[in-house]
């Protein structure tokens, strides 16, 4: 019985990435360098390559630092979600309805500690 043959995951490289976030790429590298962002797709050569899951994240922390945050605190409740998370910061954002802005830290907070500990 013959496999099917799967698909390579869609990649892109950081200039495609940063004009889809409407960023320079200098700001994207910059944040890699300063935050030490993970990359979810494996990284063979020397360029960087971006998957779905990154182009998401990345997504995530531009929408908090657009609320906000400053851009060590995003990337850190964006790509190190075990991170505690500011119960004060939710709740501002509550009582300020930056609904989207509470999601993201209640979605960070979830993953890094699951629902009983929520």
């Amino acid at each position: 019985m013959d496999r099917p043959a799967t698909a390579p995951a869609a990649t892109w490289p950081a200039g495609a990435v940063a004009r889809m976030l409407g960023l320079p790429a200098s700001t994207l590298r910059a944040w890699h360098r300063r935050y030490g962002l993970p990359l979810s797709v494996p990284q063979p050569g020397r360029h960087r390559r971006y998957g779905p899951a990154d182009v998401d994240a990345l997504l995530r922390m531009k929408h908090l630092i657009e609320q906000g945050c400053s851009p060590a605190t995003a990337a850190g409740r964006t790509f190190h979600p075990g991170a505690r998370t500011d119960v004060g910061t939710l709740l501002t954002a509550v009582r300020q309805l930056k609904i989207d802005t509470a999601v993201v830290l209640l979605d960070a907070h979830l993953a890094g500690r699951g629902v009983t500990e929520t």
